[in-house]
């Protein structure tokens, strides 16, 4: 007999099941020890649950306080939800922000399957509904233990999203429970050396100091432009500062701690846990990365070391030294030429192309944009034509063409040679949702990453789906329990759906819309686009 046999009926075939043979499930669980004592159980004999402890929770110390408080923790398990053994596979997408008992029970099925070995590639909702019970931890339970499993799931999971939450809460958690090691350990797992305000922070409390690469990497954050040498020497820009750090502070590091100022508090994302308030899971925190005593002085520090390498080099020259640059200098974009060649090949073209034509040397199509925002030329690949007109969509966020660049050679080096100017705009759509905690604005970007996506023919609908989701957590925010579905511009199966009423936690479960099967064409032999959306049902409808 094997492990899981006992899932089955006596004529073999698969079938969900309840209450007692859920609990032997949960049994099966047990021989994976680290794990299992980070699981929350709402019942039977493994309950360790508790609705009491969800109370607020303080934590103070020199330069804030904050307050936690949770609601029903959603990856609590429960035997009396069914599950059912499936083959669905382990990468279909379960959606943003799950609960286990908001999944199906083949899904649940496949959530306590890869609890057996969290390493093994799973949908990054199955990671989540499980993060979502280690962040707890974070705050009060098995601590230690979800800081090493935490670390174990970054290793395997790359996605941005998880990323970047379980990054926020480890180094909070260390915060708060003054843990060097486990801040050490957190920033070991980085791939560059950018410290984000909540490593200041943490930095600061732990009398910590600022290294030379630390300092150069902040240099646009702090309104230091002048980065001419920074690019083209490197070495020798970080030799000169950290000189300069040692004649200024007596050693090569910037001592933080001994910064005297105050700092403004801003609201920065760290949980992604959805038990916890917007407020709690975007805790005010002070902002040491804005504040203008700690950017004056590492612009300064910038200025000055300048200086000296400007004047370094000079004297490299008069003595017949020729320093070597480091990294080549971009393409000029002053050729006069430069709008008469294939961005693919880079053969010259007779003219330069005023719409979208084929090169005649490599048969690429060859697109043409003359607002030069992202691209000192006017003929761009079909990449970079994407980019450039997403870009104004983006900049309605504050993107800029420095902050897209930048995220792109992030994109790049983690995706190597896949890293596309397509996929850089996606991955500032996704660091602007893990920015936003207001459904409204989640909905509105989540709708545009859907339709990003759709131009591009990526995977859209599970966006789609989401935006709707956000207006229905919003208008249950407002106080409205109903909702009416509203299609026009419908195909014959919206039209179905059109002037359906149902409550608002009915649609979050059901979600009847966006359609799947919408075939409403919005662009000529892509899928369908469901136009359909809820509108509220006020108490006068219902008379």
């Amino acid at each position: 007999m094997g492990l899981f046999d006992f899932l089955r009926t006596k004529n073999g075939k698969d079938t969900p099941f309840q209450s007692n043979a859920v609990t032997m499930y949960f049994d099966g669980l047990t021989s994976q020890d680290k794990i299992f004592k980070l699981l929350w159980f709402a019942d039977g004999k493994f309950k360790n649950y508790n609705p009491e402890q969800d109370q607020k929770i303080v934590f103070k110390n020199e330069l804030f306080t904050v307050t936690f408080s949770f609601t029903t923790e959603p990856s609590l398990l429960s035997s009396k939800l069914p599950i059912k053994p499936t083959s669905f596979s382990t990468a279909e997408n379960i959606g943003y922000y799950p609960s286990y008992e908001q999944l199906t029970p083949e899904q649940r099925w496949i959530y306590l399957n890869w609890l057996k070995d969290i390493r093994q590639p799973v949908d990054i909702g199955y990671v989540f509904v499980f993060y979502y019970g280690l962040e707890r931890h974070l705050l009060y339970g098995n601590y230690k233990d979800a800081v090493d499993v935490i670390l174990l799931l970054r290793k395997h999971h790359e996605n941005n999203s998880f990323q970047s939450y379980s990054l926020n809460a480890l180094v909070l958690a260390a915060i708060l429970h003054k843990d060097k090691d486990t801040l050490d350990r957190a920033l070991e797992t980085l791939d560059d050396n950018y410290p984000s305000n909540l490593v200041l922070i943490a930095k600061y409390l732990m009398k910590q100091d600022i290294n030379p690469e630390e300092i150069i990497s902040m240099a646009s954050s702090v309104g230091f432009k002048n980065k001419g040498y920074i690019k083209k020497y490197p070495e020798l820009f970080k030799d000169e500062l950290s000189s300069k750090l040692e004649a200024e502070f007596g050693k090569r590091y910037y001592p933080l701690c001994s910064l005297d100022a105050k700092f403004e508090k801003k609201q920065e994302l760290v949980f992604a846990n959805i038990s916890l308030p917007s407020d709690t899971r975007a805790p005010t925190l002070p902002s040491i990365v804005d504040c203008p005593v700690f950017k004056e002085s590492l612009m300064n520090l910038l200025s000055s070391t300048h200086e000296d390498v400007k004047k370094k080099l000079a004297q490299m020259r008069k003595d017949g030294e020729k320093p070597l640059a480091e990294i080549p200098p971009n393409i000029s974009s002053a050729d006069d030429n430069f709008d008469s060649v294939c961005p693919y090949c880079n053969e010259n073209l007779s003219s330069p192309p005023k719409k979208k034509k084929k090169c005649p040397h490599c048969g690429s199509f060859i697109y043409v944009r003359s607002s030069r925002l992202l691209f000192p030329r006017t003929c761009l690949t079909e990449d970079e034509s994407i980019a450039t007109d997403e870009i104004y969509n983006l900049k309605e966020y504050g993107i800029g063409p420095e902050d897209f660049f930048a995220k792109h050679k992030l994109t790049t080096e983690r995706l190597g040679n896949k890293g596309s100017y397509t996929t850089t705009c996606i991955d500032i759509y996704e660091d602007l949702l893990l920015e936003k905690t207001e459904f409204r604005e989640l909905g509105t970007l989540y709708f545009k990453l859907a339709l990003f996506k759709y131009k591009i023919g990526n995977e859209f609908f599970p966006y789609l789906q989401h935006s709707n989701k956000m207006q229905l957590l919003q208008l249950k925010q407002d106080g409205y329990e109903k909702v009416k579905i509203v299609s026009i511009n419908s195909c014959e199966g919206c039209q179905k759906l059109n002037g359906r009423m149902l409550t608002i936690d009915e649609a979050l479960r059901e979600k009847p819309i966006p359609y799947q099967n919408c075939s409403h064409e919005i662009e000529k032999g892509k899928p369908g686009w469901c136009f359909c959306h809820y509108q509220p049902v006020f108490k006068d409808d219902l008379r």
